[in-house]
């Protein structure tokens, strides 16, 4: 929906418009230019605007003595740095003419910023940090782990931090801008550690199904041999481990090995099973 002024006024050069001295036309429109201005009635432009940018609307001051509207779209968003509403009799007596010219103050209007750290300084050095809503922008924190995200309007964002191998509490804030700068939007980085697994099988199946695996070192943990013989371990960090079987009744070769987990999984842990009655 447009949003719209109308200006009622004379003209003095046409015949039905002597009865206002231009004095007073001037006094007028300048008062009334600075009341649509205080009091709101123009406060939104297209930001797309050229850098000066004139609405021009006229129309015989004889056939009703009442300037055309001036109208701004009501999509508009911005805040001019000021406006220019005059007369204009130099197309002919019976003519009046009203031009609005609006001149942006930098085109977007005053700018502001969001800034803040993420601790500590070994997860926040580095890290990502994604801005959406009004505008969207991404910046990386310096090495103390402090950010920070200029040149923004008035509105509401979302900061969003991210680094490999870490998670951030909380995982996103919301922030409004109200013509200030934002500060102290913090966040907590937390070391996240991948895991990695040790897997293998006991053969015979026959013989290895049901047996029992120890793991012991850096993380001690029990499974049994599934009716293939095959075993598993999960969830396990980088270290030295081992891993043994146990059966009753049962030999395995080796009695037991030693593995070590350094960023991958470590596959084919394999023994072979003799039963005591086969010896």
């Amino acid at each position: 929906m447009a949003r719209m002024m109308m200006i009622g006024t004379r003209n003095e050069l046409s015949p039905s418009c002597f009865r206002i001295r231009p004095s007073f036309i001037l006094t007028f429109m300048f008062a009334a230019s600075l009341l649509f201005v205080t009091q709101g009635v123009l406060v939104k432009v297209p930001q797309a605007l050229p850098e000066n940018t004139s609405f021009e609307r006229a129309k015989d001051c004889v056939n009703g003595g009442m300037a055309e509207l001036f109208q701004i779209p009501g999509n508009a968003t911005g805040t001019p740095r000021f406006l220019t509403l005059y007369p204009d009799n130099s197309l002919g007596a019976s003519l009046a003419v009203y031009r609005l010219s609006v001149v942006p103050s930098s085109g977007r209007g005053a700018s502001y910023a969001i800034s803040g750290v993420i601790t500590p300084t070994v997860g926040g050095s580095g890290a990502s940090l994604s801005l959406a809503g009004v505008a969207s922008a991404t910046t990386i924190a310096d090495g103390s782990g402090k950010y920070s995200l200029g040149g923004l309007a008035n509105g509401r964002y979302a900061i969003t931090p991210s680094k490999d191998g870490y998670s951030f509490s909380p995982a996103s804030q919301a922030v409004t801008i109200n013509d200030a700068d934002v500060t102290e939007v913090n966040f907590t980085a937390t070391a996240v550690h991948p895991t990695y697994t040790i897997s293998g099988s006991l053969s015979p199946a026959s013989a290895g199904e049901g047996a029992t695996i120890t793991l012991s070192g850096a993380a001690s943990l029990t499974t049994i041999a599934d009716a293939s013989g095959n075993y598993s371990f999960s969830g396990l960090s980088n270290g030295s481990y081992t891993v043994k079987p146990s059966k009753l009744k049962a030999i395995f070769n080796p009695a037991s090995q030693a593995v070590n987990i350094n960023e991958a999984n470590v596959t084919s842990v394999n023994f072979t099973v003799m039963t005591r009655g086969s010896e």
